[in-house]
Parts: structure tokens; C-alpha cells; sequence
């Protein structure tokens, strides 16, 4: 395999002094597992997932699909004192294209404080009691889709949904606009200065927690990372796992169909991960670059980088390419804060269940994210690829059993057999059953 001659990062980093570290590899013989898929054969790199007491093996398009349903989904909660917008594309019709189409469900196991106009293209579910609280007159909140709390709605300003509202509790608002169904329970009020309802119905309103925390479903990411730390494929590629542990200068590094390991990534300055066949990435420790962060994927590529830690950075960050954002995910496995200063652009779908994200700059998402909670005080606009939700296709069937719309492929699941939908419930939210199958919501 031949590749670019490393003066091509020039115009890319605008770096003066760069170092190729790692040069092609033979991408029918890197990464062949006794016992797995085949990572080089086109159908994506398997990875082992703590999935209930016995563990099962997945390729990544599996994994990925059933975890990057949302364009954003969070653990304990989401605040935002700052406007949001999300949308959505299909990456395998078209690069996205603004204005995006409608698209791009928001949830929250816990709470949701919207202190700004919030302009969601899907649906808001929240889950926790306390339910959304978006007190900023003036700042409307509209809902592309189902509006789901799990607590009360009280706002200061206009609220617009675009389908059906279960609200379970009391719903107090400026104009309140609901083009399908109002569900409260008995005995809550609604308090508007103006109304327009399709329905109103009252029965007992129960949100699930849209996203899957709960840790006997959550990867096991540093689990993966170690059990790579001696079965690799470094050499073939021509890198070592210290190859980036303690790097100077501006770096490339360049990578083929394979699996590769690092003990760590940290260093003073720019670093750029260029990927050109189906390759997955394992991380020790944090993932800490000096300077500015580039991840490059290229036509025909695909990337699931696992890093045993988080991602901490003071710098730029461009993450995977806007035209194909499905084809490229982001685990980190660690706690505590990601704390993002520079302007950032992820072309991705980035998964820290375990972590707090909060951004100071403009967050610009071609993608989804999955966190465990978020707080943001710079602008955030996500577009997310449903493209995501089909990358698993080219994988072998599970012939285990199913336990949930999880082992399906996000489809039903009754009696341990994946089987058409008969009802939404049945579906991995915030799928709807349509014709039989469970399907983003129907714009």
C-alpha cells in the first residue's frame, strides 16, 4: 500500500517540521484473530463487550449502531445556557447541507436545564423527575418530534412540539403549541398564555431512561484497550505502543486496516491520525495531544478509537470528515471532566458515558455523543448521520439469544427472538414501529 508523501499535512496543520511515523501495511494479512471476523475482509473491527455476565463478540458496526441512537444522550442530565440546535443527514445519500433535516432525538436519564432557544430536530425525552426546566422568556423551545419528561415542563417562554407531549407533571408555559396529543397525569395542571392542542388526554405518564447507562450494558472500554496491549498489529504497521507516549514536534501518524496500540498519546505538539482502511485503535491512558488534534478517515475507511481514559484538550480539535460522520467513533472509557477550550469539530460518534463534557468554544457535532452529562456555555449544533444506524449491516447475526431491542439491531425483541415490531415500546428509543420495523421517526 502506498501513501501520501507527508508534505500533504502542510496545508492541513500549516506545520513547518512534521514526522511520519507510521507507513502502510498489507491490509489482506493485518489483524486476522483466530476465532473472529475477520477485521481486513470489509465487515468492521469486532470488539468484545460486557454485555450481561458471559461477554459476547461484536463487530464495531454493531455496537455503534445500537449505541449512537441519539444525536445526544446523557446519563445525569444536560445544562445548556447556551442556544442548541440539532438536525440530521444521511451521510450514504448526500454530505450534509444546511439547513439539515429533521432529526437528531435529544435525552436524558436525568433532568434538562435549557436556559436558551433550543431548536431540537427530533425528540426531547427526559427522564428524571425533575423534567425540564427552561425558564429564559423569550428563548422558545421547539420539539421536531415527541416531547417525553419525566417531571414537570416550566418555562418562561413558548414551547412548540411537533408530535405528541407526555409531560408527568405540571406543564406552565408562554404559548404552548402541540400538534398531536398533551398526556399529563391526573391531577396536573397546564398553564399557558395561549393554547393549541390536537389532543389533551390524561393518564399516568412513565418515561424509560432513553440511554443506556446502566452498567451491565455499558462498554467495557478499558477492558478492550488492555487486552490489545499484547495483541496487535503495531509492527506491522510500523509503529510501537510508545510511539506516541512522549512525542515532540508536529506528528502523522498514517494507519491501514489493522488493529493498533498505544500506551499513551500525549506530546507537545500537533498530532494527526490518518486512516485509510477499516481500522480500530486502542489507547492506554488518556488521550492528551499538546496541540492541535486531526483525525483523518479516508474514503473507504473506518475508525473506532478506544481510549482507556478521556480526552483532554486546550487546543483545536477536528475530528473524522463532515461527509461520513457514521464511519467514525470516538470510546473513551474514563470518569471525571472532558473539558474542551478550543473551537472543536467531531465528525464522529464520541461515547464517555462515564464522563462530564463541558465546552467554553463553539461545539460544532457531525454526529452524535454520548455522555454522561453535559454542560455547555459556547454554542452547540449537532447533525447527526443516520447513517449510524445501519453501519452494522455487513456483520454476522448473534445467534445468541436476544435479551433486548439492544441484540436486535435495535428492532423488537419477544420471547428471546428478534421479530417484527408490533408497538413502540418494543423498539430501542426513539425508534417508532412502522410498517413492522423500528424506524427513526418519520418526517
Amino acid at each position: 500500500m502506498r501513501w501520501a508523501p507527508c508534505f500533504a499535512c502542510f496545508a492541513l496543520l500549516g506545520c513547518s517540521n512534521v514526522d511520519v511515523v507510521a507507513v502502510g501495511g498489507d491490509a489482506e494479512t493485518i489483524g486476522r484473530d483466530a476465532g473472529e471476523v475477520p477485521l481486513c475482509e470489509g465487515v468492521g473491527p469486532p470488539v468484545l463487550v460486557g454485555d450481561g455476565p458471559t461477554g459476547r463478540t461484536l463487530c464495531g458496526g454493531t455496537v455503534a449502531e445500537r449505541t449512537f441512537r441519539y444525536a445526544l444522550c446523557s446519563c445525569r442530565g444536560i445544562a445548556f445556557s447556551t442556544p442548541v440546535h440539532t438536525d440530521s443527514f444521511d451521510s450514504r445519500v448526500a454530505p450534509f447541507m444546511a439547513p439539515g433535516g429533521r432529526g437528531g432525538a435529544v435525552g436524558s436519564n436525568g433532568g434538562a436545564m435549557l436556559s436558551d432557544a433550543m431548536s431540537f430536530g427530533g425528540s426531547l425525552w427526559v427522564a428524571g423527575a425533575a423534567g425540564v426546566s427552561a425558564p429564559a422568556s423569550g428563548s422558545p423551545v421547539d420539539v421536531a418530534g415527541e416531547l417525553r419528561s419525566g417531571g414537570p415542563y416550566a418555562s418562561a417562554s413558548s414551547l412548540d412540539v411537533t408530535l405528541d407531549a407526555f409531560v408527568a407533571g405540571d406543564v406552565t408555559t408562554d404559548a404552548l403549541t402541540v400538534g398531536g396529543a398533551l398526556v399529563t397525569p391526573a391531577g396536573a395542571t397546564v398553564t399557558a398564555s395561549s393554547e393549541a392542542v390536537g389532543e389533551r388526554r390524561t393518564e399516568p405518564v412513565v418515561v424509560p431512561p432513553p440511554c443506556d447507562c446502566d452498567p451491565s450494558v455499558l462498554l467495557d472500554v478499558r477492558a478492550l484497550v488492555r487486552a490489545r496491549a499484547t495483541d496487535h498489529d503495531d509492527a506491522m504497521a510500523g509503529v510501537t505502543p510508545q510511539t506516541l507516549r512522549d512525542y515532540a514536534g508536529d506528528v502523522r501518524v498514517e494507519l491501514p486496516c489493522g488493529r493498533f496500540y498505544f500506551d499513551g498519546v500525549a506530546g507537545t505538539g500537533a498530532l494527526t491520525l490518518a486512516v485509510t482502511g477499516r481500522a480500530a485503535v486502542y489507547v492506554a491512558g488518556d488521550l492528551a495531544p499538546g496541540g492541535a488534534f486531526r483525525v483523518e478517515v479516508a474514503d473507504g475507511g473506518e475508525l473506532d478509537l478506544f481510549v482507556e481514559g478521556i480526552l483532554t484538550s486546550s487546543s483545536d480539535i477536528a475530528f473524522g470528515s463532515p461527509d461520513a460522520p457514521a464511519r467514525t467513533r470516538l470510546y473513551l472509557g474514563g470518569s471525571g471532566a472532558v473539558t474542551l477550550a478550543g473551537t472543536s469539530t467531531f465528525a464522529g460518534n464520541v461515547y464517555a458515558p462515564r464522563a462530564d463534557l463541558s465546552t467554553s468554544g463553539l461545539l460544532d457535532v457531525y454526529g452524535s455523543i454520548f455522555v454522561g452529562g453535559i454542560a455547555a456555555s459556547g454554542g452547540v449544533s449537532i447533525h447527526y448521520d443516520t447513517a449510524v444506524l445501519d453501519v452494522g449491516a455487513d456483520c454476522p447475526a448473534d445467534p445468541i439469544p436476544c435479551d433486548s431491542c439492544r441484540d436486535c439491531r435495535n428492532q423488537a425483541c419477544v420471547d428471546g427472538a428478534c421479530v417484527a415490531c408490533t408497538s413502540n415500546d418494543q423498539c430501542c428509543s426513539p425508534l417508532l414501529c412502522i410498517a413492522g420495523r423500528c424506524q427513526i421517526e418519520p418526517f
